[in-house]
């Protein structure tokens, strides 16, 4: 398709700099054109013919860039031939901007894992497999709590842990060491009765052998 040219003219007027002086009556003034007969009225200056004028320039140097690859192809400046120009576009440089598949990245690109679990960032170019390994764990970032048969306590708080893992809270490890204290002084009042009554007991049968 021809590009549409624009037929550009000059905005002629009778007076081209005669303006006239309006007083605002606020201290300000506008000037206002007073061009007398206009001469011709020339083509506008819109977007729609500057945008017209760029289409073209555009169109103009990719068709420059199409002619120097192929003159760097005719000449066996670029690593393709003509043959391959059916499945690869090319940039100016005559190297492909894209193909179907490639063995590698022109640019790197860095991967890395953040999060619940964090990694070491590990640059990936596409030319070899690589392996990205975690390095910390937050569990405070986990989206639910792993279940204690993969090693976690399948609660999101201290005391559903301890009641997962049957594990006794506080509470009930002071009852427990109350109860054995209380035991122990049973005991211990249990036993010193029964020595008071084998001694007095045995105070008995030495008298009566008396």
């Amino acid at each position: 398709m021809p590009y549409p040219q624009t037929d550009w003219t000059d905005y002629v007027p009778q007076y081209p700099l005669r303006v006239r002086l309006v007083d605002n009556g606020d201290g300000t003034f506008n000037l206002v054109p007073e061009p007398g007969e206009i001469i011709q009225e020339g083509t506008p200056m819109s977007a729609t013919n500057f945008n017209n004028m760029e289409k073209g320039i555009g169109a103009a140097a990719a068709l420059a860039d199409a002619l120097f690859i192929q003159a760097l192809l005719l000449l066996g400046h670029s690593r393709y031939s003509l043959d391959e120009l059916d499945d690869k576009k090319l940039d100016a440089t005559g190297k492909a901007a894209d193909a179907s598949k490639a063995d590698k990245l022109g640019t790197a690109r860095s991967i890395t894992i953040a999060g619940a679990a964090t990694a070491a960032a590990v640059n990936f170019d596409g030319s070899q497999n690589i392996t990205i390994t975690v390095t910390a764990l937050d569990p405070t970032k986990f989206s639910s709590a792993a279940p204690v048969n993969k090693g976690g306590t399948g609660a999101t708080d201290a005391a559903g842990a301890r009641s997962n893992l049957g594990v006794p809270s506080n509470g009930d490890l002071a009852n427990a060491v109350i109860f054995e204290d209380a035991k122990r002084s049973v005991d211990q009042a249990v036993q010193r009765d029964l020595e008071e009554r084998l001694i007095t007991a045995e105070a008995q049968i030495a008298a009566m052998g008396t």
